[in-house]
């Protein structure tokens, strides 16, 4: 006769250990973990959001994936660009002004851009933004308004550019290893600004007399030189950051106020406060919306430079 326990050794030995252990609660496996009751899960801090919400209300985290249209990158729910293939996604705003508008119309009702792009005159690109992405050029009324009023500061404009050409000659200044380096150069110097002054004295030439900035070194030596850049670099940063874009609602209008007051300098990047990270421009940020200022790079900045654009 066959008993219980006898029937209990003939089961599989994954059967018994099925039966002998307490049913156990299979972990998600998905990014938010969701209840009817309980609402959404963040992922980020374990807070319970009402399942309606988009953001949780404890860390401020997005509660539900967003995915690029066009690549399939995730982006943040309040993007309307995507930086991993450089793709504008918010079919249902104009991405030159940030009105609403149909996914049918051609152009915007209010601007009049069209959906399609603006090439620019300049160096002859597409873009979908008021600004051209690649030389800087404005491309609608709004972006020549803004731009013009920005700069129509006398005495902050002023200062900005005399801080901007400094800047540049010095980034292209070759520092002198010696003294007699220095002379052989300040003989050659002298003698260019000598032939200068004479064609600028020369009725039949329109040649502007030679300037010279007193706070510059001649033929600086590397320590020097280093110096004065840093000196420059620090007090050009300084105004610029008087010129950062706070936040605001319309991501079109905060790229056109950031570009308004992009300055005339080649080492620059545009650091925004969504992840702090490093832009060519605003153009290529997913929120710009959420602020950002011009920084000017240095060596160390310019490899963390993302390369979107």
């Amino acid at each position: 006769m066959t008993t219980y326990a006898n029937r209990e050794q003939q089961q599989p030995a994954p059967q018994r250990q099925q039966q002998l252990e307490p049913q156990r609660e299979r972990p998600s496996t998905g990014l938010l973990a969701t209840s009817a009751t309980a609402g959404v899960v963040c992922a980020k801090c374990g807070a319970v959001n009402d399942a309606q919400a988009t953001f949780c209300e404890q860390c401020g985290a997005p509660l539900h994936e967003v995915r690029c249209p066009v690549c399939g990158a995730t982006v943040d729910p309040q993007a309307d660009f995507c930086e991993a293939c450089q793709s504008y996604i918010s079919p249902d705003r104009c991405s030159f002004c940030g009105a609403p508008m149909s996914r049918n119309d051609a152009f915007c009702q209010q601007c009049g851009s069209p959906r399609s792009g603006i090439v620019c005159p300049t160096c002859h690109t597409l873009s979908h933004f008021a600004f051209c992405a690649h030389c800087g050029t404005p491309l609608t009324d709004s972006a020549r308004h803004h731009q013009e009023t920005v700069w129509q500061r006398s005495t902050l404009t002023e200062q900005v550019r005399q801080l901007e050409q400094q800047l540049e000659r010095l980034w292209h200044t070759k520092p002198v290893a010696s003294q007699r380096e220095r002379q052989r150069r300040q003989r050659i110097e002298q003698l260019q600004q000598r032939v200068m002054e004479l064609l600028s004295q020369d009725p039949d030439t329109a040649i502007a007399p030679p300037t010279t900035d007193a706070t510059e070194l001649p033929c600086p030596t590397t320590d020097e030189l280093r110096s004065q850049t840093e000196a420059a670099r620090k007090s050009l940063q300084a105004l610029l950051d008087t010129l950062s874009t706070p936040p605001t609602a319309n991501p079109a209008m905060a790229r056109i106020a950031s570009m308004a007051c992009k300055p005339h300098i080649s080492r620059l990047a545009w650091r925004c406060n969504y992840r702090d990270a490093l832009h060519p421009s605003p153009l290529a940020c997913a929120c710009p919306q959420k602020g950002g200022r011009w920084v000017i790079l240095s060596g160390k900045d310019e490899q963390q430079l993302t390369a979107d654009t």
